[in-house]
């Protein structure tokens, strides 16, 4: 049991028909329950006021946490009614840049909001209780609906029609009472479960890469893992000829994400047979595998290119400038983040620009990459004009995540045989949660909320720099995601021919139905294999994350930032079960339509029309 209290919460929030042109909206409803009491008692309220006079009785000594399953969105009216309402003020210092969070006085808050709009956490002096809001999805990184088959909990998401009269002070429907309930007895019993199963109830983590990390780390003790991962923002560098102030810096400019490419001679043309092949846990295969080598310990900077030889058997880091263009017979996956003459996720073919068809100037860009990226790229481009700057070189270690990905892997499989679906989710959350805490930025760049200056409606979130935190080991993360984006990128270009579209851990060929992907091992499970996800009879890939794929039985859509419902309302559509009046039934639910969903409903589309400039109600 937790030596404090836990809860967790939800708001309902008003929401206009034409929710393209809403002005206002406030909390009408909210619900809250606590964690570990053994009940599945919910207290319901309809307004902010009451929710935060829930907290305060009792004794005031302790800090109770709430999770939300999205802070970012019940947070910011969490702000709104303290700044707005109520005049509480950020427990923030001017001079030192930095929050007051060991003694937050009344009447004030601090918050951890990167200046990349990521929401942590926010700890409020309410009347004297501490509150300490935090979100769910940075330990158990599911939806709602998706929450109660991964932890097989008892009771699941509802649909709610937001129609009628909802407003902050009105009455609470029956049915909308069941299912604010359900929104709450959802993740209350996955985060039971899950603070059950790691054994730290009593100090829950803020983040799940947090918790894997200090997994992983408990086989070393402290001299060892600082050997093996030493703070490299204190080794310093000469700026005006490194272009980085420290290590840790100049080898951050190498880490990418996952490669997301749509073939662009295919963009946007309906396709036909797809077949759908996904990694095997992409990150921990590549972690496990000891033909991938991970970097380790203090650096060695070379300045001199007759250096760069001996280093060859090192894990390097490597500053150059070229032109270059893919060439014949494989595909684009360098980026340039850094480069404004770019866009941070855009795939280059080539260097030299055009206007009108017609050649005009080579661009010779600065890159710098990890050495299984500078390998490749050698390889996939043409390279001109080649001029080497600095290399950063480190030992390596094989073998180095061998102990935590065996130990996962096996819980993984053992659950998978006992069916116990809350173990096999863990399992799966701590083995694809520990690379990326390797890349922690350790700028302290965040965001402090406050009236705006023209004290317009709403909360203004300008950012400000603080003192540099601590990295893990930024060699690690680059390394590690480098690794994983050859493997993607070198399926894709042995099948090139049907090769359609990727998303970091999957390839989509358009092919015949007895085509045999070339060059990967297909296998259900094991490490560094890949199976076949899906089958698709017909599909159409737009750009990055957005395209639609039929399954045979429905339309799987993809379309990053369009609600759930939009994709509901186009997949129907596209089935031709016209004319539709002002109700569907999906998957045996009764769906409520508004005017403008039943007009759009009754002009059919194809699939042709999932392209820049449809419109569809409620985006």
């Amino acid at each position: 049991m937790p030596r404090f209290r836990m809860y967790i919460a939800d708001f309902e929030t008003t929401v206009d028909e034409d929710t393209i042109n809403q002005k206002e909206t406030e909390v009408w409803a909210y619900g809250i329950s606590k964690l570990y009491d053994g009940t599945e008692d919910v207290t319901i309220g309809n307004n902010i006021g009451d929710f935060f006079s829930y907290f305060c009785h009792g004794k005031r000594a302790g800090r109770k946490i709430i999770y939300f399953t999205n802070l970012k969105f019940d947070g910011s009216f969490i702000l709104d009614f303290l700044i707005r309402q109520k005049g509480f003020k950020a427990a923030y210092d001017e001079d030192i840049k930095e929050y007051d969070k060991k003694d937050i006085k009344p009447k004030t808050f601090t918050t951890v909001i990167t200046d990349l709009g990521i929401w942590y956490n926010i700890i409020v002096n309410y009347e004297g209780y501490i509150l300490e809001f935090r979100d769910t999805l940075k330990i158990l990184p599911f939806s709602v609906k998706d929450l109660g088959p991964a932890f097989d909990c008892k009771f699941r998401k509802l649909e709610l029609e937001y129609k009628g009269n909802m407003k902050a002070g009105g009455e609470i429907t029956p049915e909308q009472r069941s299912y604010i309930r359900n929104d709450i007895l959802v993740p209350k019993e996955a985060l039971e479960k899950f603070f059950n199963e790691i054994g730290m109830a009593d100090k829950p983590p803020l983040t799940i890469g947090q918790h894997a990390l200090n997994d992983f780390k408990s086989v070393f003790t402290k001299e060892e893992y600082e050997n093996y991962f030493p703070n490299l923002a204190q080794i310093p560098l000469d700026e005006a000829l490194w272009d980085s102030p420290n290590v840790d810096a100049y080898v951050r400019r190498s880490y990418l994400g996952g490669w997301c490419y749509v073939n662009e001679r295919y963009s946007g043309i309906e396709q036909g047979h797809t077949k759908v092949c996904d990694v095997n846990s992409l990150y921990p295969s590549v972690m496990r595998d000891h033909n991938n080598p991970m970097p380790v310990g203090l650096p060695i900077l070379i300045r001199d290119p007759k250096e760069m030889l001996n280093h060859k058997n090192d894990y390097y880091f490597i500053r150059f400038k070229c032109k270059f263009s893919v060439l014949d017979g494989y595909l684009p996956f360098i980026q340039l983040k850094y480069d404004y003459n770019y866009r941070k996720n855009e795939n280059i073919f080539t260097t030299k620009t055009s206007r009108a068809g017609e050649d005009i100037a080579w661009y010779k860009p600065t890159l710098t990459l990890s050495k299984t990226m500078f390998e490749m790229f050698i390889k996939s481009y043409k390279v001109e004009d080649f001029e080497f700057l600095d290399m950063i070189a480190f030992n390596t270690e094989e073998g180095l995540f061998d102990s935590y990905i065996d130990k996962w892997i096996q819980k993984k499989i053992e659950a998978g045989k006992s069916n116990n679906k809350v173990k096999r989710t863990i399992a799966k959350l701590m083995l694809n949660s520990l690379y990326g805490k390797f890349g922690k930025n350790p700028e302290n760049c965040f965001k402090v909320p406050t009236i705006p200056d023209d004290d317009e409606e709403g909360i203004d979130y300008p950012y400000d720099i603080g003192p540099d935190g601590k990295p893990v080991y930024i060699p690690i993360a680059s390394a590690i995601t480098s690794y994983a984006r050859r493997f993607t990128v070198t399926a894709a270009v042995e099948n090139i021919d049907c090769f359609r579209y990727s998303d970091t851990d999957s390839i989509h060929l358009v092919c015949d139905k007895d085509y045999e992907p070339k060059g990967v091992t297909i296998h259900d499970s094991a490490l560094s294999c890949w199976k076949i996800e899906n089958e698709t009879e017909h599909s159409i890939f737009v750009r990055q994350k957005t395209y639609i794929e039929w399954t045979g039985e429905d339309y799987d859509i993809k379309a990053c930032g369009m609600p759930d419902r939009c994709k509901m309302l186009i997949a129907e559509n596209l089935k031709g079960n016209l004319p539709f009046n002002d109700e569907l039934f999906v998957d045996d639910k009764q769906i409520k339509l508004s005017h403008s969903e039943v007009e759009f409903m009754n002009n059919p589309i194809e699939i042709s029309d999932f392209r820049q400039g449809l419109t569809v109600p409620g985006k």
